[in-house]
């Protein structure tokens, strides 16, 4: 039997030895009683409002991952349950540094001192070394403790432990005395079977759930003039008994086509430039691009000052080069917001091109294209700033297509327009290659897998360190396979009793469920095609940064064309007549809007208010007066959230850069010189004690404060 207490804002184990006697010294709030069931200690870091007197604590378990506790005297309700997984939700974007301002204003608060949250953890779990600042809340769960969990309440934990981890056990309390609250607790047994199983328990109710959505109001107007699911209801009718010429069908589709595809662009292009104007865009990533692309568009080295390494130093995005031209016709950041969402819609045509080619249908086409569109890894690829990766999805698709229909001339373009997004897509197209040469063209196939291998041995060997100094340095996200990319190579051919745990476990088992379940799992009917982007499924699943093997990121890019590819071969197999091809594509609409609705961030979605979050007119107004203060030609130091509003500029630093490197270059090396800035512009609230004394050292020599307003700080040099 094991006990857990919550005194004073803490939850721990307490020792055998230590109760009863001691526990009735101490005042207890709660005091739980089971066998193994709960981590033995939590590092509380902050409490919140939970609501109907229930506690609500922050905490970091033993991997730095973030647990968001509810613990109830009584019985629990829907609407706690989603205030806890609304925190927790959108506490997945926090920063170490703004996690480490939460903590020491908890400390504050309760009168204790404490060291740097990083500190904090390894002493707190007895760990001889500080764990890494960049593992801290790479997962997210919320904990549930309460006597009685009503059927509304079970629903919405279900209906939530879709997007995020939910725990939740039942509290029996027994009478222990005054000063002493026991509970017996076992877990909640119908929400225990999984993510995956619950996905599926609740798919039957998606229709009623997103009926009763629009019902109760939750889309405002303009929302619902956008919604992505409208276009798949574009059809051409034929006049009463009149058959319309193959050149009208064909015209009618191409119509229903650029109508999606406009009304995608319309909606996503609204929805990212609305997200980077209430400032929920970041210096990283956007930042990095926007004043890389600025200053080739200059003719001036791309030395990125956001992140102290050339343009090419991290990815060999070179395909930005042919994006640079751009910004002599609007030289604004929104453009690449903009450029990122036409760029994915036109994914959809060699998609129709395909299916067309393959299925001999135009309304099993415009199925398979309205459900890339829908697709919900495709919207967070949209939805995650600007990246160059996201330019090869569509090149990748009209590689594939052009390769089908033995146009290799173009197919070489296409394909060397994806390679250029980055290096990693050169195995992609390695594997593309390795697929043509066993079912089409031996010589195209061996050819562009060889021209692959060159380049990505060229530019890991070559070009990066030119740039960088040394050469691809993130092996770091795939130390559990070793320590060196060869290491990694060499035990994944070697050691699959090291890989399969890695593999299966269930993150990884949800992002394949989320990848896959969109077009009904069927590329797995055409898994040669599917295995296309293995080195991509591959990689994201064994990194040990959870956001690789997370659909929300960038990193689908060259995973979704071969999921379509692979949909529209295995479809070709079953050899439908017409009829069963209108039936099928019905159901690949259907099942694309269910998976949009429980998964995408689009606005039919349960989480498109927690994706594209609008924060408070006052707040917006402080942040837009105070970077309108910055004059264009200042060298700048700031906030991740104001860098890319400032980045078209030759000198502009994250802040703490360069007071303190942080995420800075390869490892810190060569840092600016601190005596060059101008201008200092920074969110007070967001920064940690270690980062407000420098802006407090920076008020109090050097600089003068020429702006306060919501915690939004200006500081000019004197």
């Amino acid at each position: 039997m094991s006990l857990y207490r919550v005194l004073d804002g803490e939850f721990e184990k307490v020792a055998a030895s230590g109760w009863p006697e001691q526990l009735k010294e101490l005042v207890i709030e709660k005091l739980v009683e089971g066998d193994g069931l709960l981590p033995e200690r939590l590092l509380v870091i902050d409490g919140w409002g939970a609501p109907e007197g229930a506690t609500g604590l922050i905490a970091l378990d033993r991997q730095g991952s973030l647990v968001v506790l509810l613990i109830a005297d009584s019985t629990t309700s829907p609407q706690a349950i989603e205030a806890a997984s609304a925190l927790a939700w959108n506490l997945r974007y926090t920063s170490f540094v703004e996690l480490d301002a939460v903590y020491a204003k908890y400390l504050a608060q309760k009168s204790r001192l404490g060291s740097e949250l990083a500190k904090s953890h390894a002493e707190f779990y007895a760990q001889g070394n500080v764990l890494d600042r960049g593992l801290f809340n790479q997962n997210q769960r919320v904990l549930v403790l309460a006597p009685e969990y009503p059927e509304p309440t079970l629903d919405a934990m279900r209906w939530r432990r879709l997007e995020l981890q939910i725990d939740a056990y039942s509290l029996a309390f027994i009478d222990a005395g005054p000063d002493i609250s026991l509970a017996r607790i076992e877990p909640v047994n119908l929400i225990g079977a999984g993510r995956i199983a619950t996905f599926f328990s609740l798919i039957f109710k998606a229709p009623a759930a997103v009926i009763g959505r629009l019902a109760s109001g939750a889309l405002d107007s303009d929302e619902k003039k956008d919604e992505p699911g409208d276009a798949g209801g574009v059809e051409a009718e034929s006049l009463p008994n009149e058959r319309p010429s193959r050149y009208a069908k064909q015209t009618y589709e191409y119509a229903a086509l650029g109508a999606m595809m406009l009304l995608y662009i319309a909606t996503f292009s609204f929805l990212t430039v609305r997200m980077h104007n209430n400032f929920s865009t970041y210096g990283f990533d956007l930042g990095i691009f926007d004043q890389g692309i600025w200053l080739l568009s200059r003719l001036k080295e791309p030395f990125i000052t956001v992140r102290g390494l050339h343009l090419f130093g991290e990815h060999l995005s070179f395909n930005l080069l042919l994006v640079a031209p751009l910004y002599k016709i609007w030289p604004d950041v929104r453009l690449l917001l903009v450029l990122q969402t036409m760029v994915l819609a036109i994914g959809a045509l060699p998609v129709y091109l395909l299916a067309k080619e393959r299925l001999k249908n135009g309304i099993l086409s415009l199925a398979m294209a309205a459900s890339y569109l829908l697709y919900p890894a495709l919207q967070w690829l949209n939805h995650d700033q600007f990246h160059p990766d996201a330019l090869a999805t569509p090149a990748l698709l009209f590689a594939f297509y052009l390769a089908k229909k033995r146009r290799y001339t173009l197919f070489a373009v296409s394909a060397l327009v994806a390679v250029l997004a980055k290096e990693d897509v050169a195995l992609v197209m390695i594997m593309m290659g390795l697929y043509l040469a066993v079912t089409d063209n031996r010589t195209v196939g061996f050819a562009t897998s060889l021209a692959s291998l060159a380049w990505f041995v060229v530019g890991i060997k070559y070009i990066l360190p030119a740039f960088n100094g040394t050469s691809l340095f993130y092996a770091q996200n795939f130390s559990r396979l070793g320590s060196t990319l060869g290491e990694v190579a060499i035990n994944t051919l070697t050691k699959p009793g090291l890989i399969l745990p890695i593999i299966i476990q269930e993150s990884n088992l949800i992002y394949f469920t989320q990848l896959l379940a969109p077009v009904a799992f069927s590329p797995l009917a055409s898994i040669e095609v599917l295995l296309i982007s293995l080195p991509a499924l591959f990689s994201n699943a064994v990194s040990r940064q959870g956001y690789m093997h997370n659909i929300e990121y960038h990193y689908t890019a060259t995973i979704i064309p071969f999921v379509f590819a692979g949909a529209i071969l295995a479809i070709e197999k079953l050899a439908l007549k017409k009829r069963e091809a209108v039936v099928v594509a019905a159901l690949l609409v259907a099942v694309a809007l269910t998976s949009n609705f429980f998964w995408s961030p689009s606005p039919i979605s349960s989480r498109h208010q927690r994706a594209f979050v609008v924060i408070d007119e006052a707040r917006r107004a402080s942040m837009e007066r105070a970077v309108a203060l910055i004059p264009d030609d200042a060298v700048v130091s700031a906030s991740y959230v104001f860098v890319p509003h400032l980045t078209h500029r030759e000198k502009i630093y994250e802040f703490p850069n360069p007071y303190a490197a942080v995420n800075w270059g390869v490892n810190g090396e060569n840092p600016a010189d601190k005596n060059t800035i101008d201008f200092v512009i920074v969110d007070f609230s967001q920064l940690g004690s270690d980062q407000r004394k420098i802006v407090s050292t920076l008020r109090n020599t050097a600089f003068t404060q020429v702006f306060s307003r919501n915690d939004i700080l200006v500081l000019k040099r004197d």
